[in-house]
């Protein structure tokens, strides 16, 4: 296998089929949101926000404030959206300005919610992973293959309707008629993860990029 660090795992039993450079410290690009979306689902839990939730994108989260050459679902001024949507967008497109509003909607602040992530993957028992922002394009993130593996495995065995619900979703349009105040361009663009169309029984669940750590994929597949 060409990665410089991998991890396959049987996410039912945890055992582990194969391993190389398991425990090597690694930027997890945009796989960190995953963790962002694990953190504000915990926060829906104990009902302190709802998927229904419509916000209106702050400006730090609006697409013309991301740096350049991000991955963006566009929001923007004069938008509606729900916390469902941002979800979406994260998983789907891997929206940073999508991050940035889940993280401020959920925790008041991005480093407030960046806290939040953090205490999430300390009490996951995550020893060699830590986040600086929600979406990823921190190099000072990090995690291993290890962690990351049984981060994804916790994840789909607390929420396994997500995958249907985000992680295999293969396009996302947006903004859509309901989404706009004013009028806007709406915008169509496919799944970051294209194995969701050449690999039998691909379910997820996310993709990143940053030039520090080259190509990430969480990916969970299915079959018979």
């Amino acid at each position: 296998i060409a990665a410089r660090a991998a991890v396959v795992m049987d996410a039912a039993s945890g055992a582990l089929l194969f391993e190389k450079n398991p425990d090597q410290s690694i930027p997890p690009a945009s796989l960190t949101k995953l963790v962002a979306i694990y953190t504000a689902m915990e926060a829906v839990e104990q009902k302190q926000m709802s998927l229904t939730d419509i916000i209106t994108p702050p400006q730090e989260s609006w697409a013309v404030n991301i740096p350049p050459g991000s991955s963006l679902m566009f929001l923007g001024k004069n938008q509606r959206v729900s916390v469902e949507e941002l979800i979406l967008g994260m998983s789907v497109v891997s929206g940073n300005d999508a991050a940035i509003a889940l993280a401020i909607h959920t925790a008041g602040s991005v480093a407030a919610f960046v806290q939040q992530m953090n205490e999430t993957v300390a009490a996951l028992g995550l020893q060699n992973t830590h986040f600086e922002d929600p979406s990823g394009l921190s190099e000072y993130n990090c995690t291993t293959a290890r962690d990351f593996a049984r981060f994804s495995a916790a994840y789909i065995r607390k929420s396994p309707e997500h995958l249907k619900q985000f992680h295999a979703v293969r396009e996302l349009s947006y903004p859509q008629p309901h989404n706009m105040l004013t009028a806007q361009r709406t915008i169509r663009q496919q799944a970051t993860n294209t194995l969701l169309e050449r690999l039998e029984g691909c379910d997820g669940l996310k993709t990143g990029f940053i030039y520090e750590s080259g190509f990430n994929i969480a990916l969970t597949a299915q079959r018979n």
